[in-house]
């Protein structure tokens, strides 16, 4: 089995020598890698003529860019506040492998407010709805990968908090 971050830069991961073998676990990726992996079938031929071997190296497959579960999302941060829309944004900083991100959005109670899911993209963003002027928001986002359609989840971000503030009228 071959592994790297591209197909130029594959080098040997392990030798299986069984037959039986059917699976194999790639160990010691970072969170949120991305990596190129191909399987290649080996065979020694043996010439009954007179009797040589000769090894072929046969690619049975590949798939390409597999990937880790994402680590933890950072940079999570109050983008926009709209106080006649009665909402914010929230932005984070991208994770290159997550297909999408998760996030939860709390008052200041504790109590869940709003939840929602965001597409990846280089500057993912949510936007949260409904608010009140005069509270306090606290929230914390994920980013997942989705493999045979099950989503992966990396770790929580720490909370960051969102401030609103009533409209000064005198």
């Amino acid at each position: 089995m071959l592994v790297g971050k591209s197909y130029d830069s594959t080098t040997v991961y392990k030798t299986i020598t069984s037959v039986d073998t059917t699976s194999c676990t790639v160990s010691g990726l970072p969170a949120g890698a991305e990596r190129y992996v191909q399987i290649k079938a080996n065979y020694v031929y043996t010439s009954s003529y007179d009797g040589s071997q000769t090894e072929y190296d046969t690619s049975m497959g590949s798939l390409s860019y597999a990937k880790t579960v994402p680590g933890a999302v950072s940079g999570l941060k109050q983008d926009r506040w709209y106080y006649f829309a009665l909402s914010f944004d929230a932005k984070w900083n991208a994770i290159d492998s997550a297909d999408g991100y998760q996030w939860i959005c709390y008052k200041d109670s504790g109590k869940k407010f709003k939840s929602g899911t965001s597409y990846a993209s280089s500057s993912p963003s949510a936007s949260v709805r409904n608010i009140k002027n005069t509270q306090i928001y606290k929230m914390k986002v994920r980013a997942y990968i989705e493999v045979d359609g099950k989503k992966y989840y990396g770790a929580w971000s720490p909370y960051s908090y969102f401030f609103t503030q009533p409209r000064v009228t005198k």
